[in-house]
C-alpha cells in the first residue's frame, strides 16, 4: 500500500549493467570499427542512497533484492583500431 507523505530526502539507486553482444549483423572498419547488431542488456539493482533534498548530502544506505532484468535489443557501437 502507497500513500502520499512530505519528506526532505529522495533515494537513488545503486546498479551494475552489463552488455553482452549476441550477434553482429553489419561491422564498416576505418579508423574506428562501428557496429551494428543485437546486444542483451542486464541490469542488476543491489540497493539505494537515501540522500537529502538540496544540499544532496548522504543520510545512509539500504540494501534491496530484486530480480535481474535482461533486455534484448538493437545497438550501435564504436571501437577503436
Amino acid at each position: 500500500m502507497v500513500k502520499p507523505a512530505q519528506v526532505d530526502y529522495y533515494t537513488d539507486a545503486s546498479s551494475a549493467t552489463n552488455i553482452r553482444v549476441l550477434e553482429e549483423s553489419r561491422t564498416r572498419r576505418g579508423a574506428t570499427t562501428r557496429s551494428h547488431g543485437e546486444v542483451l542488456v542486464t541490469t542488476l539493482v543491489t540497493g539505494y542512497r537515501k540522500v537529502r533534498l538540496y544540499t544532496h548530502e548522504t543520510l545512509g544506505w539500504g540494501e534491496i533484492t530484486l530480480p535481474e532484468q535482461e533486455i534484448r535489443t538493437a545497438a550501435y557501437w564504436f571501437m577503436p583500431v
